[in-house]
């Protein structure tokens, strides 16, 4: 090793580079400094803009504040504020425990077209097929296709 990179003495004696010759030549202007590419798409997602209107007209229509239901969920106004927008998403207990404190069925809040609802057509494919031995009756699925809509074929 070579230059003025700082090192690190180690229990077995060897001393070890915290950076490689190449990060102390390779000028500024080429090493990458933008931030990667997330899969997750800018701004709020359909459904949690829609989670979150729900969320709104059910709390104003049991006349309650952002303050009073924050309060009773254990959260800030503000943390309300950002749910009904849809800018932060809301936890799967918190959306019961949101649900509940309104008095509504949880799936009140979703959208009526939610693609997971198709799911539940997988549920009704799968069909009792043998009898095991302990009188317990084994299933199988007989379509584990996915829905139109988690494939893109619609």
């Amino acid at each position: 090793m070579s230059g003025d990179a700082p090192c690190i003495q180690t229990a077995g004696g060897y001393t070890v580079s915290s950076f490689t010759e190449t990060d102390l030549t390779m000028p500024a202007q080429t090493r990458r400094t933008d931030p990667v590419e997330s899969a997750e798409p800018a701004g709020p997602d359909a459904v949690d803009i829609h989670v979150g209107q729900r969320l709104k007209q059910e709390r104003v229509a049991q006349g309650m504040t952002q303050s009073q239901l924050g309060g009773a969920l254990g959260v800030t106004f503000q943390q309300i504020q950002t749910y009904e927008r849809g800018t932060n998403r809301v936890s799967a207990s918190m959306l019961v425990r949101a649900a509940r404190c309104l008095n509504v069925p949880v799936g009140v809040l979703f959208p009526p077209d939610d693609p997971w609802k198709e799911t539940a057509g997988l549920m009704a494919v799968q069909r009792p097929t043998a009898t095991q031995a302990d009188g317990r009756r084994k299933t199988r699925c007989r379509d584990a296709r996915p829905p139109a809509s988690f494939r893109g074929d619609h």
